[in-house]
C-alpha cells in the first residue's frame, strides 16, 4: 500500500515537471531559462522525497528500478 502511493507521488511529481519543463520553453519573455530549469525539477524532488521516506532508497526517476 504505501509503496503504490510512493509511486503515484513519484509519478505526479515527475509528470508535473515534464509538463513544466515543456512549458519553460513557450515563455514569450524567452528570459529566466536557468529559474524555469531549476524550478521544473521541484516537483520530481518532493515526489522521489516523499517515495524514498515510505518505502526506502529508490532511483530518482519513477520508470527506473
Amino acid at each position: 500500500m504505501k509503496s503504490n502511493l510512493g509511486l503515484l507521488f513519484h509519478w505526479a511529481g515527475f509528470l508535473v515537471s515534464c509538463f513544466m519543463l515543456v512549458a519553460s520553453f513557450y515563455d514569450a519573455s524567452g528570459d529566466e531559462h536557468l529559474i524555469h530549469f531549476l524550478a521544473s525539477g521541484f516537483p520530481l524532488l518532493g515526489g522521489w522525497l516523499l517515495r524514498l521516506c515510505l518505502v526506502g532508497r529508490v532511483s530518482l526517476l519513477p520508470f527506473i528500478k
